[in-house]
């Protein structure tokens, strides 16, 4: 680590002004971030300051909750989480003992400090634990005593080789520790911003994302008892880290529901993981006091706690970022520290290659927001630095083989499923199995940038400025302390090479997103523990700015300073009371589950249920969120063929189709076992008005296919089935009244309602 290098203090006007410079930038920003209107909560125009005045009662509610008429919430339920935690600790506690084998394998185990070692045990580890999870799934050998074994055995192997070196003495000693009193009182703030945290992840899930792909990829590996090609469900050939800890979880349980809970308890932890990578990150930066309160500001972030209970990617994403950012730092330390051996350097080589893989299968754009961006740092710092070639090409190839040992298995199986490593991705390369370029086309479409990138520079310009206010005040769980502070960071005196990196890795991480992606809010998260970092450091340059200007500074500059560091201390109040409440996710933290499994379900799936019963199975049209149905089923997710156009047309040209002869129709149903169709417009004009959907399948299509198909319609009642017109978007109904007049429906009293859904059954069932 470079040494810090203290700047010159220039007396001078300018610097005698910066402490009123920060205040005004400090009001001004906490101002405009609490006034900003925050779309899509609660009825009307709903600002910041309005959930602020609520701040004591939603904490109040939250340790005493107010009993409704038939809420079954109560603190005693949480005697149901602890199976759930047993779970989730058990693979947590196997994944960290496979971390820290994988390090001693590199001969690392002696070199990091004792957060650093934890967090990359932690990290790596889930990876790995991830991949043995695919390897025998794809074999077919997803055993659950199996899976009971290779943990338990793990676990047993690391604590014996742990307890057999207790009485040696450490190659390395933590650093001193400062500000021991301070470090305290940030621990527990922690633990104030992760209990919510964990039991928000204990609860089911809500996020259409999540239902349609996340968790229902892994049920369906579960219930075939492989992992292998879902031609319904493009998503599922994702890389997916995450997504086979949530099988585990599954296999360790012996059920989809519970083992989903647990899945979402482990994939929690890579919120702690990251703060202890941001911890560690900044203690190289500047200091012990830095690294914590970094680690506080990301923990305090409500888009922290909302990819931490949703079972998003993104929380991985954040820890392999970071965490690829601090191996990254112990390598280029490789070059300053002469006692650091060859083998640290081939080890170091290979966990940076096996975190930038990590980050990659847990996400494709992972390849260019940390793979190519740390090959880049590696490659510029051996020219500069003219390393020998023997020496640098051992590292590039120790880099690679790195990453192809994490993320490499998942370009094997598409390539064996596809024939496409990164598919659907590249198709105009690779080709792709069950994919054509109709389906390619509109794939690009709906995930392109909203403006093409340097065509037209008057738009990019207001493009680039609409989004600089939605990332730093108008995302609805972003935190006035990420880029409030962040700026700040400028100021701190004794900045060093690691604060420039830092910098540089937050600067490379948000081009990448504004040019390469389609700028949706989540996709911009993976900065938020190195911006969090500079954030970490503002707060230290706020420090220096009003409690250390020297004996000659205003008497009333540390009462300045105090008055800022309670404005701080209110928005982590602020913040911990938002992450609670609904807008940041489902939130009956006390709940009985089987009330709680009934609340999550949509209405598709309970009407779907109802109708299929046990021995019954639905075909899906338009619904994707089919996770939480007991019933058998069959779904396609918009960028898939659609089931419905398959089992009753051929298609003739673009948008022109041929009905199959009645027989045919109902023999593809017949072999499919389906005895119920349950058509959900809401999901199929929310398509039609964004992404796009087949327009085989249409009200119109329905009427044409009553003569040929073995299925009759269900009458669902009003009240459940219409909705009122004036509620709805107004390009839907611009789409109805071109697409699909015909559900729009009159009641007895004269008002327009659309109507949701249509189901059928089976002619003769009832």
């Amino acid at each position: 680590m470079s040494k810090p290098v203290a700047e010159p203090d220039r007396e001078s006007p300018l610097r005698s002004l910066i402490p009123f410079f920060v205040l005004a930038w400090i009001l001004i920003f906490w101002s405009r971030f609490f006034y900003t209107l925050l779309p899509g909560i609660g009825e009307g125009d709903i600002d910041r300051v309005d959930i602020l005045f609520a701040v004591p009662e939603i904490l109040w509610n939250n340790i005493f909750p107010e009993r409704l008429p038939g809420d079954s919430s109560s603190w005693a339920n949480l005697i149901q989480r602890i199976p759930i935690l047993g779970y989730a600790l058990l693979m947590l506690a196997g994944a960290i003992a496979l971390g820290r084998l994988a390090l001693r394998g590199m001969k690392l185990n002696s070199i990091f400090d004792g957060v650093s070692k934890s967090a990359f045990a932690g990290g790596l580890g889930l990876s790995i634990l991830s991949l043995l999870t695919l390897g025998l799934g794809t074999a077919g050998a997803l055993s659950r005593g199996l899976f009971f074994v290779l943990l338990l055995v793990t676990i047993a192997a690391e604590c014996f080789l742990t307890l057999r070196q207790r009485d040696k003495k450490s190659q390395r000693n933590d650093k001193a520790k400062e500000h021991n009193f301070s470090l305290r009182w940030i621990a527990v703030l922690c633990v104030c911003f992760l209990t919510p945290m964990l039991l928000g992840a204990m609860l089911p899930s809500t996020d259409f994302d999540v239902k349609e792909y996340h968790l229902e990829g892994p049920k369906e590996y579960f219930l075939a008892g492989k992992v292998h090609f879902l031609p319904h469900n493009v998503y599922t050939s994702f890389p997916f880290l995450t997504e086979m800890l949530t099988l585990c979880g599954m296999l360790l349980t012996g059920d989809w529901f519970t083992g989903a809970l647990v899945g979402k308890t482990v994939l929690m932890a890579f919120a702690p993981l990251t703060a202890m990578g941001i911890f560690a990150v900044g203690r190289r930066v500047a200091g012990d006091y830095v690294g914590a309160i970094s680690a506080l500001v990301y923990l305090s972030t409500p888009w922290t706690y909302r990819i931490s209970v949703i079972a998003y990617t993104e929380g991985a994403m954040c820890c392999y970022v970071i965490l690829s950012l601090l191996a990254l730092l112990h390598w280029l330390s490789l070059f300053s520290d002469s006692r650091q051996s060859s083998s640290h350097e081939r080890g170091l080589s290979m966990l940076c290659g096996l975190l930038a893989g990590s980050t990659v299968a847990t996400k494709y754009p992972g390849i260019v927001l940390v793979a190519i961006p740390i090959a880049l740092v590696m490659l510029t710092t051996v020219v500069l630095r003219r390393v020998p070639w023997r020496q640098t090409t051992t590292m590039a190839a120790l880099y690679i083989v790195g990453g192809l040992l994490t993320f490499g298995p998942w370009a094997v199986k598409n390539t064996l499923e596809t024939r496409n490593p990164v598919y659907p991705l590249m198709y105009s390369i690779f080709g792709g199995e069950d994919w054509d370029a109709e389906l390619n086309a509109k794939w690009k479409a709906g995930h392109a940038r909203p403006s093409p990138l340097l065509k037209n520079p008057v738009a990019m310009g207001q493009e680039l400025k609409k989004n600089v206010v939605d990332v730093t005040l108008g995302s609805v769980w972003q935190s006035p302390l990420i880029f409030g502070l962040a700026p700040l960071a400028f100021l701190y005196r004794k900045r060093n090479r690691e604060f420039w990196i830092v910098l540089g890795a937050a600067i490379t991480i948000l081009t990448v997103w504004y040019t390469m992606t389609h700028l949706i809010d989540r996709f911009w998260v993976p900065v938020l523990p190195v911006i969090a970092l500079l954030s970490g450091v503002g707060i230290a340059a706020l420090k220096e700015t009003f409690f250390s200007q020297g004996n000659d500074s205003p008497w009333y500059f540390p009462w300045l300073g105090k008055a800022v560091f309670l404005l701080l201390l209110t928005t982590l109040v602020f913040n911990l009371a938002f992450m609670t409440t609904p807008a940041s996710g489902y939130n009956a933290y006390l709940i009985d589950y089987s009330k709680a499994r009934q609340q999550v379900k949509p209405a598709s799936v309970l009407l779907a249920e109802q109708a299929a019963g046990e021995s019954g199975r639905v075909l899906f049209v338009g619904e994707a969120m089919v996770f939480d149905a007991e019933c058998e089923y069959r779904y396609n997710t918009v960028f898939d063929y659609s089931l419905l156009e398959q089992w009753t047309s051929s298609k003739l040209g673009k948008n022109e189709w041929e009905l199959l002869p009645a027989e045919t129709i109902r023999q593809n149903f017949q072999v499919a076992g389906i005895t119920h169709i349950l058509i959900n417009w809401n999901e199929i004009l929310r398509y039609r008005t964004t992404y796009g959907y087949t327009d085989f399948v249409s009200p119109e299509r329905l009427k044409q296919l009553a003569d040929r198909w073995p299925f009759e319609e269900v009458p669902l009642p009003d009240e459940f089935n219409l909705r009122d017109w004036e509620g709805i978007d107004d390009s839907w109904k611009d789409e109805i009244e071109r697409w699909g007049p015909e559900l729009k429906r009159r009641t007895f009293s004269g008002d327009q309602k659309m109507k949701q859904f249509q189901l059928f059954e089976l002619s003769g069932t009832r």
